[in-house]
């Protein structure tokens, strides 16, 4: 739920303030901000180009997912899953399986790049390809990217 969410953010943040104010702060300071990692967008393009789809499979909050949709940040991608529509959140394992239908294949031809291992862990649980890779990480963003996804299609 969007209050499950915001308790769990600021459980991480270690925030000892009121909730609203925090989540005043991200909304109006954060949100406007955030802009789609260009890397990334660069990759998802080498891929549409060999035509090889990508979609989005996201825990997030709803407003952030509005936030997100109003600015076309999903633009391109298909199919867009969001967790806060299915009331499911990676890495239950009924989020993998509504994906993969979603994008019309098996487990098996489903692939997932995640930053956590518990949901790569959960993908590999339901006979996805799985990778973690954190693009904050790496010294070369995009190279390593392309990498990990060339992995990915491989297998």
């Amino acid at each position: 739920t969007e209050q499950g969410f915001w308790k769990r953010v600021i459980k991480k943040a270690k925030y000892k303030g009121r909730a609203e104010e925090f989540k005043t702060v991200i909304e109006d300071i954060y949100y406007p901000n955030l802009a789609p990692d260009k890397k990334v967008l660069t990759v998802a393009e080498k891929l549409h180009q060999q035509n090889i789809r990508t979609g989005i499979l996201s825990n997030i909050s709803q407003k952030l997912g509005d936030y997100c949709a109003q600015h076309q940040y999903y633009a391109g991608f298909e199919p867009v899953i969001l967790s806060y529509r299915l009331r499911i959140r990676k890495p239950d394992e009924r989020i993998f399986h509504y994906a993969a239908e979603e994008a019309g294949v098996t487990q098996e031809k489903a692939a997932l790049l995640d930053d956590k291992k518990r949901n790569v862990d959960a993908a590999r649980a339901c006979g996805w390809s799985a990778a973690q890779f954190d693009i904050s990480k790496t010294d070369n963003p995009e190279k390593d990217l392309e990498a990990v996804i060339e992995l990915l299609i491989s297998c």
